[in-house]
């Protein structure tokens, strides 16, 4: 049998004629393939119906009936029928039709096609959509690098040497009650040692992120290791709400939380009591030598 494709005529002629459409079987198959490419597509029970009339007919003389066997069998042989035989069975029925039925079942064909078309494409839109969306979800909104403040003080450098790994998590808690800054934020350890505090230029951006929920990841970049004492740097990245990350759970503090503003206050409050002792020491001394005049 000649294989036919779209806009091309078998090489012999299949499809029904004047007479053909006139006899009982012609008329028959006729208004059967007029009815299953109304809709412009094939459902599996158009298709046993169009092979069950087929088989019961197959030994009438009609070219039409012998182009089409073969197609409806060779598309139902694997038992799934997949979209591209669905339209080659179609573009088949419409060979055998009559041209003035052939334009409309193929203006339906093809009305259906552009539907599914621009379904996949919508498909395809939605899902390229979908993922721009879960690549921003699940990026940093936020980024920091910066140098830990403090990490000189109050015997920070030690357990730098000993916690701070260059490549390993960190981990910002929020100093809420930090009499030096509403902002404070201590930089710890994957041990829980705290290591000094972010900056306060960046901390009075990240503070407000933290207390609002907003996930963090950190890490240790680098440490200093040129001067006196070491100085972690660290990179902070904050999520949105519902990014899908696995933020690590808070490690278990090792040691009392401290703040610059302890050190600071303790220094002032020594030096007021240095001055007080030293104005009363010097008015003991006026009023001594004031007393001991008196005398002489």
């Amino acid at each position: 049998m000649a294989q036919t494709v779209e806009g091309e005529a078998p090489s012999r002629r299949v499809s029904l004629t004047k007479a053909q459409r006139e006899s009982e079987i012609g008329a028959e198959l006729l208004s059967l393939c007029q009815a299953v490419t109304t809709d412009g597509s094939f459902s599996d029970e158009e298709i046993s119906s169009l092979r069950e009339w087929l088989q019961e007919h197959k030994g009438e003389d009609l070219p039409a009936i012998s182009h089409l066997i073969p197609v409806v069998e060779k598309v139902i042989a694997d038992g799934r029928i997949t979209p591209d035989e669905r339209r080659e069975l179609f573009i088949a029925v419409e060979t055998i039709l009559p041209s003035d039925v052939r334009a409309v079942a193929r203006t339906a064909r093809r009305t259906v096609e552009q539907q599914e078309k621009d379904r996949l494409r919508l498909q395809w839109q939605l899902e390229k959509e979908r993922q721009r969306e879960e690549r921003e979800r699940d990026s940093p909104i936020e980024r920091w690098d910066f140098m830990v403040a403090g990490s000189r003080y109050e015997g920070r450098p030690a357990l730098i040497n000993r916690y701070a790994e260059v490549g390993a998590p960190a981990y910002l808690v929020r100093d809420p009650n930090n009499g030096y800054s509403r902002n404070a934020i201590e930089v710890r350890t994957a041990s829980g040692h705290q290591i000094g505090f972010v900056p306060e230029e960046d901390a009075a951006d990240v503070a407000p992120l933290l207390d609002s929920g907003h996930p963090f990841l950190a890490h240790i970049k680098k440490i200093l290791t040129g001067g006196r004492y070491p100085i972690p740097v660290v990179v902070a990245e904050a999520y949105r709400k519902d990014a899908r990350i696995q933020t690590p759970p808070q490690p278990q503090a090792h040691a009392p939380r401290t703040t610059y503003r302890a050190g600071r206050v303790l220094g002032r409050t020594l030096r007021s009591h240095f001055k007080f002792a030293l104005i009363v020491i010097a008015v003991f001394v006026v009023l001594a030598y004031i007393a001991w005049g008196s005398k002489t």
